[in-house]
């Protein structure tokens, strides 16, 4: 069995995608195109949590930031017809 390092990026962008663009009862309220605005963001930062807290909080608030730059590149494509644009979320 290999075990995997624990990461606090990792984990926030593994949340972004299972936890909201994978998630049924939320795909209505997600841009069609999620899955492709989803690859202009990236998560940087610690591999460790600076704050032994429960409920994984710094990826929590990360994926939210990344469902955040989604939308943010949903509604530049819309409104200004402008490319998506790469976003890094720092954890």
């Amino acid at each position: 069995m290999t075990i995997r390092a624990y990461s606090v990026p990792s984990e926030s962008e593994i949340l972004l995608r299972k936890g909201i663009l994978e998630n049924s009862v939320l795909s209505s309220n997600l841009p069609a195109n999620a899955d492709l605005l989803a690859s202009f963001v990236k998560f940087s930062g610690n591999a460790k949590p600076n704050l032994p807290i429960n409920w994984r909080f710094a990826e929590s608030i990360s994926c939210l930031k990344g469902l955040e730059a989604i939308w943010l590149n949903a509604l530049l494509g819309a409104k200004h017809k402008q490319s998506p644009v790469n976003i890094e979320i720092d954890t």
